[in-house]
């Protein structure tokens, strides 16, 4: 948790005091994602939220796109 907020205060990340926001981090290399939420937007996004975005993701992630 230290890290988590370490990064987003040094990258200046997100808005406002606690720093709210989403963030889609992507590998191309391997295809891999996740969704990161912070602040008061680690409260409304849920899992279900995040495999639904999965599922529009994912197959962008091919080698052919």
């Amino acid at each position: 948790m230290y890290a988590k907020k370490r990064h987003h205060d040094t990258m200046e990340m997100g808005y406002g005091k606690n720093h709210d926001g989403i963030y889609l981090v992507v590998c191309m290399e391997i295809g891999e994602w996740r969704i990161l939420g912070n602040g008061y937007a680690s409260e409304i996004i849920n899992s279900e939220a995040i495999d639904a975005i999965g599922d529009v993701l994912v197959p962008e992630l091919s080698d052919a796109n």
